[in-house]
């Protein structure tokens, strides 16, 4: 595994390495996309077939156009079948996809994505809340080394959010009785989503 200067260099070389080796959607993503489209497509179809007998796919389908754009949406959970499809793929944390702005390519020929910058830094001179969470993913995979100006450079607000929910996570674990970190049981507990 390469280990890089810093999260920039990284990025940059991810960017570089997908202008040459970029997959098409895997099966997953593809039926996941397509399956969405094409029952929206059979759905506007009934209900155009049997508009002159009943309305009721009419009133399913309520406004033809926002249908239509729905169904064709590729949507956050086709962004994050893609970004586990492209980490696995360039061997890098999902985080480092996130950071990339990328655009979905769903024509059927040819399903893919396109690289179209990587934004680090958001409008105050702050690193991107993306960028930060790829930092530190990216130190805990070996990828870059510990920077000091990464918890400097994080919005403060943004930090903030961080530590109340982390407070929020305790106080939940100390009323269940359950004794450990916030740290420790969020690593090794799937409690959170029963």
């Amino acid at each position: 595994m390469t280990q890089f200067n810093s999260l920039e260099e990284g990025l940059n070389d991810l960017v570089e390495t997908m202008q040459v080796d970029m997959p098409q959607f895997n099966d997953r993503l593809s039926d996941a996309f397509f399956t969405r489209c094409y029952a929206g497509e059979r759905m506007m179809n009934a209900a155009r077939d049997s508009s002159t007998d009943h309305t009721a796919w009419m009133n399913m389908v309520g406004n033809p156009m926002e249908t239509v754009r729905s169904a064709q949406q590729f949507d956050v959970l086709c962004w994050w079948l893609s970004y586990e499809q492209l980490a696995e793929h360039f061997q890098v944390p999902l985080s480092w996809i996130n950071t990339l702005q990328l655009q979905a390519i769903t024509d059927p020929m040819k399903m893919t994505w396109k690289v179209n910058g990587l934004v680090l830094m958001d409008d105050e001179g702050y690193l991107t809340e993306s960028a930060y969470a790829a930092y530190l993913d990216g130190y805990t995979a070996g990828l870059v080394p510990l920077s000091e100006d990464a918890e400097l450079l994080r919005n403060p607000t943004e930090a903030e959010v961080s530590e109340t929910n982390k407070g929020m996570f305790q106080t939940f674990l100390d009323m269940s009785g359950i004794e450990s970190s916030v740290d420790d049981a969020l690593k090794g507990h799937d409690f959170w989503l029963a």
